[in-house]
């Protein structure tokens, strides 16, 4: 299908139509998303890819195009599956340079957008592998009691244990998280050795007593990004403890994240990690404490929500998700964050985040 056919059935699809006598009318976040679907396909390239605007390291396509394809495999119409289906030859044609470019990012959405299906199988090999090459393990020398075990970040190396570890090459949460739900998605179990390494590596990022201690007053079960720089741990430091211990505050993208690792590790309701990450979301939800995370907030909320449906509080979460995005799409279709530090004010991202989370 050409691009001129898209644009034309989307604009058909979004355009306002008389009421009909007995028939409700879409609900809003399914308006939005087609309104998003319509932005998305008209930026799309000749050759399948999306390629950004703002940034030059996102301008090849290779940062972008699965990133916006998964957002549309969610979308699920035929109008986004036809995008996709024009995006799917030019990653396979790039799938050397997209592994090595934000890999952790790219093999993980491209995994999910390809997940339930037989085609694609060399790709998803490769992205597969890619994931499994990256994580802080034995094989690269790394004990199961550092803090770095079981880890990913987002370096398209990773560090051997004796070696010094750069700051980019550090294990960080949501690097972490992306990873294990591609691994997921690529039909790894909860309980393979792989995934119980990345257990020990989440438990580290969140604020619980570890090792028999007593807890402090900044053990509140939430998570946080990463051990070692707080300025790489979004919302900083929430103090020292009286045996001079330092703690990074938790946060609610974070938080989403940690909780849906651990889930996704095969934990239950009732694991107290699990339980804890809830309580906290419960009492301490706000999509913008961090600013420049906003989008990617409610991406991974939503998700958290997805994942608790017998929890009542999980359906305000996903409330609080619906009320944020509708008011902030803009009239193009668009979202777009204020703030610049994460890419989100680029918006083919802020944008593909907004429909993952309304989808």
């Amino acid at each position: 299908m050409r691009r001129r056919t898209f644009l034309a059935q989307c604009a058909a699809l979004v355009a306002p139509r008389p009421a009909i006598a007995g028939r409700l009318s879409a609900p809003l976040e399914v308006v939005a998303c087609h309104r998003a679907l319509r932005f998305l396909i008209d930026r799309q390239h000749e050759d399948g890819s999306w390629k950004s605007d703002v940034y030059g390291a996102f301008k090849d396509g290779r940062a972008l195009t699965p990133l916006v394809s998964l957002a549309l495999t969610r979308v699920g119409s035929e109008i986004s599956r036809g995008a996709v289906a024009e995006a799917m030859p030019w990653i396979e044609a790039h799938t050397a340079g997209i592994a090595g470019m934000f890999p952790i990012h790219n093999a993980s959405w491209i995994l999910q957008a390809t997940a339930g299906g037989e085609d694609y199988a060399t790709l998803r090999q490769a992205m597969t592998g890619r994931l499994r090459q990256l994580q802080l393990n034995a094989s690269l020398g790394w004990e199961r009691r550092h803090p770095y075990f079981g880890g990913w970040s987002y370096a398209p190396l990773a560090p051997r244990a004796a070696n010094e570890t750069a700051p980019f090459q550090q294990p960080n949460l949501s690097a972490s998280v992306l990873a294990i739900a591609g691994l997921i998605a690529s039909g790894t179990g909860a309980d393979a050795p792989i995934m119980r390494d990345a257990l020990r590596f989440l438990r580290r990022c969140q604020n619980l007593p570890r090792g028999g201690r007593a807890p402090s007053r900044f053990d509140d079960g939430g998570f946080f990004q990463l051990h070692d720089d707080p300025s790489r741990n979004k919302a900083g430091l929430a103090g020292t403890d009286s045996d001079g211990r330092v703690y990074q505050r938790s946060y609610t993208s974070a938080t989403a994240d940690g909780l849906r690792g651990l889930t996704m590790c095969g934990l239950d309701q009732e694991d107290p990690g699990v339980a804890a990450a809830t309580r906290w979301l419960d009492k301490n939800l706000r999509l913008d404490d961090v600013p420049d995370l906003r989008h990617y907030a409610a991406y991974s909320t939503a998700l958290a929500g997805a994942i608790l449906p017998t929890h009542a509080g999980a359906r305000t979460w996903r409330k609080l998700v619906k009320i944020s995005l509708l008011k902030d799409q803009r009239a193009d279709g668009s979202w777009q964050n204020t703030a610049g530090e994460m890419r989100e004010n680029d918006p083919l991202v802020a944008t593909s985040l907004a429909v993952l989370a309304l989808a």
